[in-house]
Order: structure tokens, then C-alpha cells, then sequence
């Protein structure tokens, strides 16, 4: 990608319910942060149908668990990255910085919700991240009144609990229940 593509990792200065693990992402504009969400989210979708498949077809490789660990490793940094990149989306909060960047205070909210919600149910994802974004979703519904973040925390946790119960799932109803 172009240099003008990239971001940088910054300690943050504000103390906020929307700041994961005290760090932001800092872009040059807010389709540029959306643009890397959206390939975030679906390598994280992407991995996990690898994963699925990989346990469905059982062992046929000595490097299998090798492969297993690389895409929990991806969908890990991916979920880690999504969710440090909200703040830099997320403009509700600070109504003097939506301002600024002529952004509608609103308008990186419910753009997340699908994100976060992918982030959070991740195979692999640490407790702490999972329960960031079950946090930030109630914020975003009881908070901000939208109740498609109320919604959306059920089936997260649903969908966090099937992983660590199998640590696999089998395709059908996986897919069966995420539609």
C-alpha cells in the first residue's frame, strides 16, 4: 500500500470507555480506518472457515497444528487491531473531535457494531478482548440508545461460548447460527 495508507500505534491521552488497552490507531482519515476493518474482520472470518474445514477434513499433515496455531494467531492480531482502531472511528464521544474532522457525531457507531461483534466472538481471542467488546457494545446500546448493540452482545458471547466449548465448530451449524 502507499505510505499515505499507513497508521500508527499511539499511546492514548484520553481515559474512555472506547480505547482498548490504552492504545489508538491514528489514520489519516476515517474511510482509511473503515477500509482496514473491513479486511480485518473478514481475515478473521476467512481464518476461522480455514479452521473449521482443517477440523472437519481431520489430520492428514504433521504440520497441521503448526497451521492451526498461525490462523489463531491471525484471527488473535486481527480482533487485537479491529478493536484498538474504534477509538479512531468512533466520534460520538467527543463531540468537539467529530467537529473538527467534519465527521457526524454518530456515524462511526454503527458502522463497528458488525466488526466488533466478529472481534469478540473470534476463535482464539483472549478473555480480555472479548469482554472489551461486550462492554463497548452495552455502552453503545444502553448509553447511546441504539439497540442493535443490545441485540448483538447475546450472540456474541453465544457464538465466544461454542469455541471454547468444541474448540471447533462443525461448518453447518456454525453457519446455520451465524445467519
Amino acid at each position: 500500500l502507499p505510505n499515505y495508507w499507513r497508521y500508527a500505534i499511539k499511546p492514548s491521552t484520553e481515559h474512555s470507555d472506547i480505547v482498548y488497552k490504552k492504545q489508538v490507531h491514528d489514520y489519516r482519515d476515517i474511510w482509511t480506518a473503515r477500509v482496514y476493518n473491513n479486511y480485518r474482520w473478514s481475515r478473521i472470518l476467512l481464518n476461522q472457515l480455514v479452521l473449521v474445514h482443517m477440523a472437519k477434513l481431520g489430520s492428514f499433515l504433521s504440520q497441521d497444528e503448526t497451521e492451526q496455531n498461525n490462523h489463531l494467531r491471525v484471527v488473535s492480531e486481527m480482533a487485537t487491531d479491529l478493536c484498538t482502531s474504534v477509538s479512531a472511528q468512533f466520534f460520538c464521544y467527543n463531540a468537539q473531535r467529530a467537529i473538527r474532522r467534519r465527521v457526524p457525531g454518530m456515524s462511526g457507531c454503527f458502522l463497528l457494531l458488525f466488526p466488533l461483534a466478529v472481534a469478540g466472538s473470534g476463535m482464539g481471542v483472549p478473555e480480555e478482548l472479548h469482554n472489551w467488546v461486550i462492554k463497548l457494545l452495552d455502552f453503545i446500546g444502553r448509553k447511546m440508545g441504539v439497540s442493535q448493540a443490545l441485540s448483538m452482545i447475546d450472540r456474541t458471547k453465544k457464538h465466544r461460548e461454542m469455541w471454547m466449548k468444541l474448540g471447533h465448530v462443525e461448518p453447518d451449524s456454525f453457519w446455520m447460527q451465524a445467519v
